[in-house]
């Protein structure tokens, strides 16, 4: 009986010691974490995944492209007549992704952080509808709630 107890005992110290243990583990570097931001992106980007693309922006960017898609449900209900969800479109648009558009990550050339925001120097291959290309993109990141999201500005897209 002592010895059953004195085993159980050691059993709870043991799992105990690898519970600790395990989260001393090394957190992320924000270097690793915006690598894997990107990379998420990339890979539903890849499949048209949009709700996975738009859960990598940072919170404005992520109201800013809902609200884009809201009107754009709009104009197209409009125009059609119908009442089909834009992002449920898109969504189809996955079957043949592969097919005629795809973007993979060549390397990460630079990571630039500076307090909550950060910049991510890549160079990627696209290929779309047989073009393809190589270039070297500046991909702008913010850090909300100790997690890096990419940040769209809109104004330097108008």
């Amino acid at each position: 009986m002592v010895k059953r107890v004195v085993s159980i005992m050691l059993v709870v110290v043991m799992l105990g010691a690898v519970m600790i243990l395990s989260s001393c583990a090394a957190p992320k570097t924000d270097r690793q974490m915006i690598e894997e931001r990107v990379n998420q992106f990339i890979s539903c980007v890849n499949v048209g995944n949009i709700d996975g693309s738009l859960e990598c922006l940072d919170s404005h960017s992520r109201s800013v492209a809902n609200s884009a898609l809201s009107l754009m449900n709009s104009v197209f209900g409009q125009l059609t007549g119908s009442s089909i969800d834009l992002k449920d479109l898109l969504n189809l648009g996955s079957l043949f992704m592969g097919d005629y558009a795809s973007v993979s990550i060549q390397s990460f050339n630079d990571v630039t952080i500076n307090g909550d925001s950060a910049v991510a120097n890549i160079t990627i291959f696209d290929s779309i509808n047989g073009t393809s290309e190589t270039q070297t993109v500046d991909l702008p990141l913010k850090k909300e709630n100790g997690d890096w999201f990419l940040s769209i500005d809109v104004k330097s897209m108008l």
